[in-house]
Protein backbone atom coordinates (compact mmCIF):
# COMPACT_ATOMS: atom_id res chain seq x y z
CA UNK A 1 0.00 0.00 0.00
CA UNK A 2 2.94 2.37 0.86
CA UNK A 3 4.47 1.87 -2.49
CA UNK A 4 1.23 3.12 -4.23
CA UNK A 5 0.64 5.85 -1.80
CA UNK A 6 4.27 6.65 -2.95
CA UNK A 7 3.56 6.25 -6.73
CA UNK A 8 0.63 8.10 -6.43
CA UNK A 9 2.54 11.13 -4.96
CA UNK A 10 4.53 11.35 -7.43
CA UNK A 11 2.31 11.13 -10.36
CA UNK A 12 0.95 14.48 -8.27
CA UNK A 13 4.45 15.88 -8.31
CA UNK A 14 6.09 14.91 -4.95
CA UNK A 15 9.54 14.64 -5.13
CA UNK A 16 10.31 13.08 -1.79
CA UNK A 17 11.30 9.60 -0.43
CA UNK A 18 9.32 6.64 0.02
CA UNK A 19 10.63 6.03 3.10
CA UNK A 20 9.25 9.83 4.04
CA UNK A 21 5.82 8.77 2.40
CA UNK A 22 5.95 5.59 4.77
CA UNK A 23 7.05 7.53 7.31
CA UNK A 24 3.67 10.12 7.47
CA UNK A 25 1.62 6.41 6.72
CA UNK A 26 2.60 5.02 9.87
CA UNK A 27 2.27 8.29 11.86
CA UNK A 28 -0.84 8.74 10.28
CA UNK A 29 -2.49 5.49 11.17
CA UNK A 30 -1.06 5.16 14.60
CA UNK A 31 -2.95 8.49 15.38
CA UNK A 32 -6.17 6.82 13.80
CA UNK A 33 -5.56 4.30 16.24
CA UNK A 34 -5.55 6.70 19.61
CA UNK A 35 -8.45 8.37 17.89
CA UNK A 36 -10.50 4.93 17.59
CA UNK A 37 -9.84 3.45 21.24
CA UNK A 38 -10.22 6.65 22.90
CA UNK A 39 -13.77 7.00 21.08
CA UNK A 40 -14.19 3.68 21.80
CA UNK A 41 -13.83 4.03 26.09
CA UNK A 42 -16.41 6.91 25.98
CA UNK A 43 -19.13 5.20 25.08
Amino acid sequence: MIKHLHADLVNLGYEGFNNRAAAFAREWRDDRQIKVQTQDVGH
